[in-house]
């Protein structure tokens, strides 16, 4: 993805009701096939006290709240063959003097896509996990979008299988690179999840893509730390 209009993921220093708006633009090009990226991004402090987790209770915790709006158009060949539509809602908490936020909560509405809502707590350094979520056998292949979106740095990658296949799952940067190989083996035909934890690589756009015999799709992550 190159960024046609730039913009900044945080505006320094933040503090309680500080708020900031921004939009931009990008496009990416495989071989024939472009798509177009119009957003806005907000971001607003609008929260700080103690959160209670099921695991200890942290003070001096402050919330920031992500939305951010996207349209994207894809064209094959010059011909309009998509468009979607979709507003990530994200509230995070961050801990002063940590790296990574203490949790998350992301909501994401899309036309092209149901309803989908996420709840992650961030672990670091936490292992790539693989287990298939259900017995049931899916229709078609199909790859989701991960979850949550923008992610920090854990996020799920979920999809299905109709019949049992070689499957290989992987993440590029912004510029095609290979950074990691999340599955390469045969599997059953199923619903699978897998996670990965990003938190060795920078903030930025990264792509995952599954290829099976009969099945190839990408979807675009957001890294945002």
């Amino acid at each position: 993805m190159r960024f046609i209009r730039p913009f900044p993921r945080f505006i320094y220093p933040l503090f309680y009701g500080s708020q900031f708006s921004r939009e931009y633009n990008g496009i990416l090009n495989s071989g024939n096939s472009i798509l177009n990226m119009w957003a806005t991004i907000t971001v607003t402090c609008d929260g700080y006290g103690t959160i209670i987790l099921p695991s200890e209770t942290i003070n001096d915790v402050m919330r920031l709240k992500f939305i951010n709006e996207e349209y994207d158009t894809t064209r094959i060949g010059g011909v309009v063959v998509q468009t979607e539509h979709v507003i990530y809602t994200s509230y995070v908490w961050y801990r002063e003097g940590y790296k990574f936020q203490v949790f998350s909560y992301t909501e994401i509405v899309s036309d092209l896509y149901p309803f989908r809502k996420s709840v992650s707590i961030n672990l670091k350094n936490s292992p790539i996990g693989i287990k298939q979520s259900t017995e049931e056998i899916p229709k078609t292949f199909l790859l989701y979008q991960n979850y949550p979106n923008p992610f920090n740095p854990v996020t799920m990658i979920n999809y299905e299988l109709p019949i049992g296949n070689y499957v290989k799952l992987t993440v590029t940067d912004i510029l095609g690179r290979e950074i990691g190989i999340l599955v390469n083996e045969n599997q059953r035909a199923g619903k699978y999840e897998v996670t990965w934890d990003a938190s060795k690589f920078t903030s930025g756009v990264y792509f995952c893509r599954i290829e099976t015999k009969e099945y190839i799709s990408t979807k675009k992550m957001v890294l945002l730390k």
